[in-house]
Order: C-alpha cells, then sequence, then structure tokens
C-alpha cells in the first residue's frame, strides 16, 4: 500500500527544551483542550515554561507504569501494565487488561 504525505502549513510551534539527556521521549499527545502529554522511560511529562516537566496533574496515576498513550473523543486514554484506563468521563472508562508488553493500542 502506497501512502501519499500530504505538505500543510504549520502556523504556529512551541519548543520544548528535554533538560535530561536520559530521557528517552516515546509518544507525544495532544487534547481537546491542547494540553500536550509526552511519554517517556521517565513516566508522563508536560510543558511547563518551555521545559518538559512531570505531569503530576493526576496523584493517581503517578505510580502507574504508562506504556502508551492515545486520545479518544478529544480525551487522553492511557494503557497501562493493567489496564487501559483515563480520567475523563468521571472515570468510567476502565478496561482490565493482562497484556503486559503492549507499547501501543487502538480503539474506535
Amino acid at each position: 500500500m502506497y501512502w501519499s504525505d500530504t505538505p500543510f502549513w504549520q502556523d504556529y510551534a512551541e519548543k520544548s527544551i528535554r533538560t535530561d539527556d536520559h530521557i528517552s521521549l516515546q509518544q507525544v499527545r495532544a487534547d481537546r483542550n491542547r494540553r500536550i502529554q509526552v511519554l517517556s522511560n521517565h513516566g508522563l511529562l508536560t510543558i511547563g515554561a518551555g521545559k518538559l516537566v512531570p505531569e503530576n496533574l493526576h496523584r493517581s496515576m503517578i505510580n502507574m507504569k504508562i506504556q502508551a498513550i492515545d486520545t479518544y473523543q478529544g480525551q487522553f486514554v492511557y494503557l497501562t501494565d493493567g489496564a487501559v484506563v483515563n480520567n475523563a468521563w468521571a472515570g468510567h472508562y476502565f478496561i482490565e487488561s493482562d497484556v503486559t508488553d503492549a507499547n501501543f493500542w487502538a480503539g474506535q
């Protein structure tokens, strides 16, 4: 299958500085509120004062082993080592999983 890349005009870019050379960036997503989250080998990061800083918005997620992030209906959804979870929809989106080594997921 052939994929044709379509050029586009990017009106705006916000540069962020990685402050630690030992951080490996894995995935980047933005939600409907334009919040940006970055999955790294050190957990979730966000942009703060032009730098990548730990994401501490949801304390319940700090100790979770997040393996992948994506968005669904404009909300962040996280794949952990035991479930697919999110913090939107009043926390009703929780699907247990026994897949422990996944690094991405797909949903409809």
